[in-house]
């Protein structure tokens, strides 16, 4: 079977535009199959359904593509100098399921450079594998009590995706074992929802980034009480990254050429995030098409007013949205 070397795998990537690499091997994961069935059995997944299919590919990422040999994962800081209120970061730009895939069909391109046949698939978020539990087995961080990824370096501002290959590497990445949250609860203690708890995965019925993007009914009063709690957030929610002290170390070192290479990436200037709660009330459909590219296009305009009307107070609203009220 074909090798390549750790070393020109993450060469490639880093010339890629990734700012993490780190390659394992593909096996059947050993997180506790008992707590995710259980998290599941709790209804905390809320209206992701789909997360009760495919267990079996999510815990063997070798049953994805044939002769799989590699895992390569790879991650990409996304902080701006700048960004807009109110909407996650990770959204404020080309949405980064395309960006990512992308990057990761040219680094497979890259692979290929190297005089060997190399073949294999792309995900990021896009099929039942275990992103961030293979995150940590590449040794690109630890899973804080957020339940997120965190890098010492780049915080859990991080985007990943995977490209699973038919060749072997020299050497592979293992787990490290530094964890760096400590005894600090500070994101458990500012969630709106009370999402989190630092011992079991995140209860989704109670997490803004659920509620605005993937929650598809009228909010009960409990579901818009944490809304309120959450502003300015009206899509996603970066209130357990914005407090981690990861995080506020990533930023205080961001640079402006990181700053312009994640914007020249994921095409943030192409689009106008900053408009008031108003000016987005006001958009029709056909001014919101030009948003058919970026994360906002998941719940769409509707869904979007309707979030923005929950969490806001004593709000003028236009004629057109008062069936979207609560």
């Amino acid at each position: 079977m074909t090798c390549l070397s750790n070393s020109f795998i993450k060469k490639c990537a880093r010339e890629t535009g990734f700012d993490l690499c780190g390659i394992v091997r593909p096996k059947e994961v050993s997180f506790p199959h008992h707590t995710m069935d259980k998290w599941l059995a709790e209804g905390k997944h809320a209206g992701m359904d789909w997360l009760t299919r495919n267990n079996c590919l999510r815990r063997n990422p070798a049953l994805l593509t044939e002769d799989a040999a590699s895992i390569i994962v790879c991650g990409i800081g996304y902080l701006r100098q700048t960004h807009a209120p109110g909407i996650a970061r990770y959204a404020q730009g080309k949405d980064y399921h395309f960006v990512i895939k992308n990057m990761l069909g040219e680094l497979l391109q890259k692979l290929n450079c190297s005089g060997q046949l190399v073949s294999g698939r792309c995900f990021t978020d896009s099929a039942p594998i275990a992103e961030r539990y293979w995150a940590v087995e590449a040794g690109l961080g630890w899973i804080g009590r957020n339940g997120l990824l965190i890098n010492r370096q780049k915080g859990s501002f991080l985007l990943l995706g995977e490209l699973i290959i038919n060749c072997k590497t020299d050497t592979y990445d293992t787990p490290n074992p530094f964890n760096g949250c400590g005894n600090c609860r500070r994101c458990i203690d500012n969630c709106p929802g009370k999402a989190l708890d630092g011992q079991s995965p995140l209860d989704a019925r109670r997490c803004t980034s659920y509620l605005t993007i993937e929650h598809k009914k009228p909010f009960t009063k409990t579901e818009q009480d944490i809304l309120r709690r959450s502003r300015p957030f009206f899509f996603g929610c970066d209130i357990c990254q914005e407090i981690c002290p990861w995080n506020k170390k990533a930023i205080r070192e961001i640079t402006p050429e990181i700053s312009e290479k994640t914007s020249a990436l994921f095409s943030s200037d192409e689009y106008n995030f900053s408009l008031t709660l108003s000016e987005w009330l006001a958009l029709d459909e056909e001014q919101f098409r030009q948003y058919k590219k970026t994360p906002l296009s998941r719940p769409g305009l509707e869904n979007l007013k309707r979030n923005i009307i929950a969490s806001t107070d004593n709000l003028t609203l236009p004629e057109t949205s008062e069936s979207l009220q609560t």
